[in-house]
């Protein structure tokens, strides 16, 4: 009573077409979506390397009111508690931030480069 029906010329499964298909619309999203990604994560890096230049001069403005100093460099603001570590770049190709004291005013750039702080966006603090 219970038996199988088969129909003739019926195969489960996917056709050889329809993956090929499905294949090209993955490839199609993730060719879109991959790079949005790398930018994003780009501009990530460069917002954290912005704050980490913003606490840097923070830590040198107290370092240079408490110690009356006319220079100072990481090494010292780790040294004298200013910084618990040395922040690291996160931006590709970038190996250190720099301090630079001019007139009473504090910089902090990569590797002499780029300057990071103030920015343009906080240039009024």
């Amino acid at each position: 009573m219970n038996k199988i029906i088969k129909k003739e010329g019926y195969n489960e499964g996917f056709t050889i077409i329809e993956l090929v298909i499905s294949l090209a619309i993955i490839i199609i999203i993730l060719s879109i979506a991959v790079p949005n990604f790398m930018k994003y994560t780009e501009k990530a890096r460069e917002t954290a390397d912005k704050a980490s230049a913003r606490t840097i001069a923070l830590a040198a403005e107290m370092a240079i009111i408490d110690e009356k100093l006319d220079k100072i460099t990481l090494s010292d603001l780790k040294s004298k508690g200013y910084l618990d570590t040395i922040p690291i770049p996160q931006v590709k190709d970038k190996k250190e931030f720099v301090i630079n004291l001019d007139n009473n005013r504090i910089t902090v750039s990569y590797d002499g480069g780029r300057v990071l702080y103030p920015g343009i966006d906080n240039a009024t603090d």
